[in-house]
């Protein structure tokens, strides 16, 4: 059991869980008959649960029918903020782009409910051969959100329409992220000469992220989801839906775009220990994108940098079941990938046609070395 949330027990007994989700869901006209299944999805300890509950119910009397919904346990109001962020941008961003609808929120278990979004995730159409179409349907939708609301500075502060909900995530504060994932570095166990080396990105990064004198706050103009990977996405027919609005903020719409590439550089190395297909897969999103969204190349190249140095202090994601590279291997490349593109290696060009480009999608049928993981030996140390 974990202290820090206080319904810890509702959620997940059976019969205590039932009479929760319906407390809950009151005022949503969702009728929930029975639950059949619990499920813990994800535990941050301390901070926060999500559960997934296969439940039969229906609308507004009509009649019952199997349906997912997911609940999310938070420590102190958070879940509250998010609750309102789902309802604000269900209202907000145009029918390209749909969010979980918010089923309530119980104020008093800090409880939030929403409503199942299924559909193919993204992480699993990268695994077949369309994953080039794909991910331009995500370039081509995302713009709809990024374009929802051109914020002012004080929009995000309190006294604009979306300061009731959303927080502000400026170059300083992606800087303090980073510099967390330094920390995470220097306590880890990992070899003098990888350390050495996030260090010098770091100190590269932090420079350009945040120049002296500059006013970080004025380039926040767009809505970001601030946690867009793969997995946060589900294919629809003509939309795209948008899962864990937890960290939703007025941003950089560059801050999405650097943290979505850094996460397909990530599975190349992960998949084929080098990144080899990232960059005709970066090529198809961001074609669509650009077509109807202008981006600053440089602040791109940064947030993406910003974004491979966090994973490189994340251990989990060289585990033996989803990685073929270690640890140190792992951290390594993914700090070369981010001094790569601070030095513009990975910025985006004007030449969509490229056709030796297009040539080697074709001749590497661009996801099939994804579908099955081949066989590489697991170093176990830095050469």
């Amino acid at each position: 059991m974990d202290e820090n949330l206080k319904a810890w027990d509702r959620a997940l007994n059976p019969r205590r869980a039932l009479k929760l989700l319906r407390e809950t869901s009151s005022g949503s006209g969702l009728e929930i008959g029975r639950l059949l299944r619990i499920a813990t999805v994800k535990h941050k300890p301390g901070c926060r649960l999500t559960v997934r509950y296969d439940v039969e119910a229906g609308w507004d009397g009509g009649a019952l029918a199997p349906r997912v919904l997911y609940g999310k346990l938070y420590r102190g109001r958070r879940g509250e903020r998010v609750y309102q962020t789902h309802r604000y941008l269900r209202s907000l961003v145009r029918p390209t782009v749909q969010f979980p609808e918010a089923l309530g929120y119980h104020a008093q278990r800090r409880f939030l409910l929403l409503d199942g979004l299924e559909g193919l995730s993204l992480a699993d159409g990268m695994r077949g051969v369309e994953a080039h179409i794909h991910l331009a349907h995500l370039g081509h939708c995302l713009t709809a959100l990024h374009s929802s609301l051109m914020a002012k500075p004080t929009d995000a502060t309190g006294s604009g329409p979306c300061g009731k909900f959303l927080g502000l995530h400026d170059a300083r504060a992606e800087s303090s992220v980073v510099a967390g994932a330094r920390e995470r570095i220097e306590a880890a166990a990992l070899p003098a000469a990888v350390k050495r080396r996030f260090r010098a990105a770091h100190a590269r990064l932090a420079e350009g992220l945040v120049p002296v004198g500059s006013n970080a706050t004025a380039l926040h103009r767009h809505i970001v989801h601030r946690d867009l990977h793969p997995q946060q996405v589900i294919l629809l027919e003509g939309r795209i839906g948008l899962l864990d609005l937890d960290e939703v903020s007025v941003g950089e719409a560059e801050l999405d775009v650097g943290n979505l590439v850094a996460h397909l550089i990530l599975e190349d190395l992960q998949w084929l220990g080098v990144a080899g297909l990232a960059p005709f897969l970066t090529r198809a999103f961001l074609r669509p994108y650009m077509a109807h969204l202008s981006l600053e190349r440089e602040r791109m190249a940064l947030y993406l940098a910003s974004a491979l140095l966090r994973l490189a202090s994340l251990r989990r994601l060289s585990q033996s079941d989803i990685s073929v590279l270690d640890w140190p291997y792992l951290a390594g490349a993914l700090i070369k990938e981010a001094v790569d593109a601070l030095s513009g290696a990975w910025l985006p060009s004007d030449d969509w046609d490229d056709p030796d480009l297009a040539r080697r999608g074709r001749d590497e049928k661009v996801t099939t070395t994804r579908a099955r993981r081949p066989h590489v030996a697991r170093p176990s140390s830095v050469v």
